[in-house]
């Protein structure tokens, strides 16, 4: 059979423009997105406060389903960490020693970058080797948190004791703690519920969404939660840090008149 030279032409030009439309349609897969949100952007604390609930929730968008048979289950390639992290401070750790039957500060280490607070919480346990290239990566967790150190005051032993020494402290206090305890809620959908100490101090919170791929970082998502004093604790707050004068003289004030209450009362009697 003869083909005509045109035919093959025009079904050649045909497949040319064919195949340049589908370079320029072409488009990746979307990769996953996290999207999360908080319970509580502001906390306020009173003279009755007792610590409170804060819930984290999120979102999965564009999320790989699975293909095979044989392929684990969608929700189980994925996991995700949150971590609340507290503003960092400068700490002093002191270890005693007993000498001539009296206990002495031997030795110290400060460290200039502990968060007040640090609540980690796991899709899976906290311990589970799918977090480790991201915890390392990332530096979170109780023991890849960088603490920072300013100083180190003779010391014969290592660093790591003393900063042994700030976990114990503050898991003591509930400020300090990690959980197994992110929910995924159908297909996409997750969950975390804190108890946040009566203890936790204020300031601005950090809340840190992690999303992890078959043990690899693929997406992120941060807020904000902001924890102040109200009413007559938070003047009294302000003017401690902002106006230290009347704040020893209102409380000279206070101790005067707590004096002679004291003395009418008894006077009474």
């Amino acid at each position: 059979m003869r083909v005509h030279p045109t035919s093959t032409m025009r079904n050649a030009a045909t497949l040319l423009s064919l195949i340049v439309l589908s370079v320029f349609l072409w488009r990746p897969a979307a990769a996953e997105e996290l999207v999360t949100g908080v319970s509580h952007e502001t906390i306020s604390i009173t003279s009755d406060f007792t610590g409170f609930e804060l819930v984290v929730f999120g979102t999965i968008n564009n999320i790989q389903k699975a293909t095979a048979p044989d392929d684990q289950a969608t929700m189980g390639r994925y996991n995700i960490m949150v971590l609340i992290e507290g503003p960092k401070v400068a700490k002093v750790i002191r270890r005693k020693e007993r000498i001539a039957g009296i206990w002495v500060n031997r030795h110290s280490a400060e460290f200039n970058r502990v968060p007040v607070s640090y609540l980690l919480m796991t899709s899976t346990h906290p311990d589970d080797p799918v977090f480790d290239e991201v915890k390392k990566l990332l530096k979170i967790g109780l023991k890849d948190a960088p603490f920072g150190r300013a100083d180190e005051a003779r010391q014969e032993e290592s660093v790591d004791e003393f900063r042994d020494a700030v976990l114990r402290i503050k898991m003591k206090e509930g400020l300090y703690r990690e959980s197994g305890g992110v929910q995924f809620l159908g297909d996409n959908l997750f969950l975390a519920k804190f108890d946040i100490p009566a203890l936790v101090p204020i300031g601005a919170h950090t809340v840190r969404s992690v999303l992890l791929l078959d043990g690899k970082l693929i997406s992120e998502a941060s807020h904000t939660v902001v924890i102040r004093k109200r009413g007559f604790e938070q003047l009294i707050f302000d003017l401690s840090r902002n106006r230290s004068y009347l704040y020893g003289v209102f409380s000279v004030l206070i101790a005067i008149l707590t004096g002679w209450l004291s003395v009418l009362i008894l006077r009474n009697d």
